[in-house]
């Protein structure tokens, strides 16, 4: 059977993908998801320094190669920047189905507020129009997948998930590294087609990574598939839908079953 790798965000780890990991099972012989060199539980200080940019990508390589040579066929998974990761494995070895969360090509959403105010005005727009019986005349970008619950909670998710686990690791030594890594990554697939199967997941109220990264990663791939989720912030998998994002991912894969 083929085998799995996923890999995770800046200074996240693992348990980025544990709404995934129970819907994968039985679908590999070996679904590969561990933390990353520097990442994890066990660094939480900010002095603690990621490994070398080079060392990051020594380290994917290796393991994907491992796989590889174990397993044949290997997908690659990636959230964050974990999704540049995964694509700049896609450019460098023959990879499987890819899959690319919110991938960061880039980062610092300063627009994002702007974001913010235009769901709400879509949404009073949607309330009228349905209240009328009428349809939208420009239709909204995206799915609505949860209510103003599942909102408020997916952004008490997010902040939690930053001021708990990212914020304590964050230093600026680190966020160097972090740029150095996704330039590498950008520069790697620049002007590569692939023909990998491909599904880019988005949220359009993401507060990190703009909307531009949907059609900087389709540009790359000859296959690409979309969803987007109009309510969803960039926590993704940890959000109250991650079920349901998850559910998505898996209709991908038996879609494009080899």
């Amino acid at each position: 059977m083929s085998a799995a790798f996923l890999i995770h965000g800046f200074l996240s780890d693992k348990k980025d993908f544990d709404a995934l990991l129970p819907k994968l099972e039985g679908r590999y012989g070996e679904v590969f998801c561990t933390d990353l060199p520097g990442h994890g539980e066990k660094h939480t200080g900010r002095k603690t320094r990621l490994i070398s940019r080079e060392g990051i990508f020594e380290y994917i390589l290796a393991e994907f190669d491992r796989l590889q040579a174990a397993h044949g066929t290997v997908d690659v998974f990636g959230f964050s920047m974990g999704g540049a990761l995964a694509h700049y494995l896609a450019a460098e070895r023959e990879v499987g189905r890819v899959v690319l969360l919110a991938p960061a090509y880039k980062d610092l959403f300063f627009i994002y507020p702007f974001y913010r105010m235009k769901f709400g005005r879509e949404g009073r727009r949607e309330t009228r129009a349905k209240k009328k019986n009428r349809e939208l005349k420009k239709p909204l970008l995206g799915q609505l997948i949860t209510d103003k619950a599942g909102r408020r909670e997916d952004m008490k998710r997010g902040a939690g998930h930053f001021f708990k686990v990212m914020l304590p690791r964050l230093g600026p030594r680190n966020y160097i590294a972090f740029k150095r890594i996704i330039r590498k990554c950008n520069r790697t697939a620049r002007n590569k087609i692939l023909k990998n199967p491909a599904l880019v997941v988005y949220g359009r109220l993401d507060q990190m990574i703009p909307y531009s990264v949907v059609k900087r990663a389709c540009k790359g791939f000859e296959d690409c598939k979309v969803v987007l989720y109009r309510d969803i912030t960039h926590a993704m998998l940890h959000s109250k839908a991650g079920d349901r994002i998850a559910d998505d991912i898996v209709k991908f894969l038996d879609s494009h079953t080899e």
